[in-house]
């Protein structure tokens, strides 16, 4: 029944992006909480027709004329990528692409429910065994059976949230070229919760899936901190895995692109220094449009510092029980989270697929759900910065009777939903584990919550 719903979901998509050509390519791609000059299509597609207009190749990497795509500054997009995309520069083809890419993913992400809904069932079920004292009827927390319900229900739901959700398909239809790069993690994820199946290969495709994702969005590059916490002993192999992928992908980038390293600035300096200041649902451009230029290169280390600083603490936090591959998993995707949160480019589609991989941790940690503080506040914020956000850059850019304050006002409250889901998640983490420590019963309703909330800052 999984299958056949992913094929209509496939078919129904590759219907969609046919029918809906031109609206996708020229009006989606114009809204700024769907593409940043980063990933728009139209950067994608610039590139291939440059690159396309050089000719035939007359070598292994060297093109028939001087024109490099990188010297107009309009190209952001790695030139493997390029390359790759190169042959199917029409937009059946690329629709056929996207599709293909989004279906895989749907794939990958029942797998990585189903996994790690197992690794979930038999950590709670070796805790359950340990506290038989306890209350062990179907309510308690550490019961097994919680977990290993029906689990062709929670796949199709999930299937739902991934495939027919509003956020999903408008990512879709725009073609942002970040779906390559989530693409890529989600493979890493999927290669992460398979770890004990096929321990070296799994190190070795997660590792690679890493560095390609890293190669194609700079940001990804972070998660090798948690990564390494993962892999624990083999760290040092995973590191050097990492380093290897990443140099061979900026080495043939570097002869695809006529020994020319110009592509590093274009791709990955215009992030870092954030040359291109232009709208979007991030934090950074009304900061950086507002302050004086001598003050700019100041901020631009400390904005960049904010992308990072929380990767290790959190790492280490999570990682306090080295055979509890749980919370490493869980660290892993609320650390891609953050990451996500203090992009300078930010879009609503980076911030699905971080919703997508959160629904993973909700529908299989038992009663994760019921410690969150603010869940429909914050779900209530998200929906109405999302609806309000376009509205606002309309009455700002076309109709003239709004200003910047409007949009970058929904943007901090868009902002703040996000922050509030982050922290909601790692307080109910916490509050779960601080019952398993302490050998409490779910049933004990916290004996006072206010008490435990004070117990949990002690601890």
């Amino acid at each position: 029944m999984i299958y056949p719903a992913v094929v209509v979901a496939f078919g129904a998509k590759l219907l969609l992006l046919s029918w809906l050509n031109s609206f996708s390519s020229d009006v989606l791609d114009n809204f700024v909480e769907l593409s940043t000059p980063i990933t728009s299509f139209k950067s994608l597609r610039e590139g291939l027709f440059l690159l396309n207009s050089n000719g035939n190749s007359t070598g292994l990497f060297r093109i028939s004329n001087d024109l490099n795509i990188y010297d107009g500054g309009n190209v952001h997009i790695p030139p493997i990528l390029l390359h790759l995309l190169k042959h199917f520069d029409t937009l059946p083809w690329l629709n056929f692409i996207y599709c293909v890419l989004d279906s895989l993913m749907v794939l990958m992400f029942i797998n990585i429910n189903l996994k790690f809904k197992q690794h979930c069932i038999n950590f709670y079920s070796k805790i359950y065994k340990k506290l038989i004292f306890l209350n062990t009827d179907n309510n308690n927390i550490y019961n097994p059976n919680l977990l290993s319900t029906n689990s062709t229900r929670f796949n199709l739901i999930l299937i739902l949230i991934y495939c027919f959700n509003p956020l999903n398909l408008v990512s879709l239809l725009s073609k942002s070229s970040i779906i390559f790069s989530n693409f890529f993690l989600t493979l890493s994820i999927y290669s992460i919760v398979n770890l004990s199946s096929y321990e070296s290969l799994s190190l070795i495709i997660s590792t690679i899936s890493l560095s390609i994702s890293a190669y194609l969005s700079y940001n990804t590059l972070f998660l090798i901190i948690p990564l390494l916490s993962i892999f624990g002993t083999k760290k040092f192999k995973t590191l050097f895995i990492f380093l290897l992928s990443c140099s061979s992908l900026l080495l043939i980038s570097y002869y695809l692109n006529q020994c020319n390293l110009n592509f590093l600035d274009s791709t990955y300096g215009m992030i870092i220094l954030f040359k291109k200041i232009q709208p979007n649902i991030g934090l950074w451009w009304y900061f950086f449009i507002e302050i004086f230029k001598f003050f700019n290169d100041f901020f631009i280390g400390v904005f960049n510092i904010y992308n990072f600083i929380f990767i290790i603490p959190i790492t280490i936090r999570f990682s306090k029980d080295k055979e509890n591959k749980i919370e490493k998993i869980y660290s892993f995707i609320l650390i891609f989270g953050i990451i996500t949160l203090t992009k300078s480019y930010l879009t609503i589609i980076d911030f699905n697929f971080v919703l997508n991989l959160l629904a993973i941790l909700l529908l299989n940690i038992p009663l994760l759900i019921n410690y969150l503080k603010f869940p429909i506040v914050s779900i209530l914020i998200i929906i109405h910065s999302i609806i309000l956000s376009p509205i606002f850059y309309y009455l700002w850019i076309f109709n003239g009777s709004g200003n910047s304050n409007f949009f970058y006002a929904i943007n901090l409250v868009f902002s703040i939903g996000f922050t509030s889901i982050l922290t909601d998640l790692v307080w109910s983490y916490l509050s779960l584990e601080y019952l398993i420590e302490n050998k409490l019963d779910s049933k004990d309703e916290f004996t006072s919550f206010d008490q435990v909330k004070y117990r949990l800052i002690q601890y």
